[in-house]
């Protein structure tokens, strides 16, 4: 059975401080367990706008190519990876899975469906209607 840590949550354009409740696995519980002060003093203690430059660090010496093919097409669509785009990743992944929508905005922590929505990109699944369809 999974457990819940509380955290405060805090975004640049969001005051309000409200505190999610995100589940976790016993494992994660259990290594947490006893810990006192912050998660992760280092990000604490970097300025929160130096925190791109520390991903873009971190996925380079990761080897992790900085521009992506978003859609194919002539000429394909391409995009660029940023730490924000984990948060992107994170939602379509999970609708992927077919994680029903008020379970995935509860863990993104999205207030509204239509903020929601904007981050959640469910390519494979329309191909996977595609493949369903009947043979002509």
């Amino acid at each position: 059975m999974a457990g819940r840590i509380q955290i405060l949550a805090s975004k640049t354009s969001d005051t309000s401080n409200d505190v999610l409740k995100i589940p976790l696995r016993p494992e994660s519980l259990e290594w947490l367990k006893g810990r006192t002060g912050v998660l992760f003093p280092e990000l604490q203690a970097t300025r929160q706008e130096s925190r791109p430059a520390l991903f873009s660090a971190i996925r380079e010496a990761a080897r992790v190519a900085h521009e992506v093919i978003l859609a194919a097409g002539d000429p394909p669509v391409v995009g660029t990876r940023s730490f924000h785009s984990l948060r992107h990743s994170f939602a379509s992944w999970m609708a992927e899975s077919d994680i029903h929508s008020d379970v995935r905005r509860n863990l993104t922590g999205h207030k509204t469906n239509s903020i929601h929505a904007n981050y959640t990109h469910r390519d494979s699944a329309l191909d996977r209607a595609v493949a369903a369809l009947p043979d002509l």
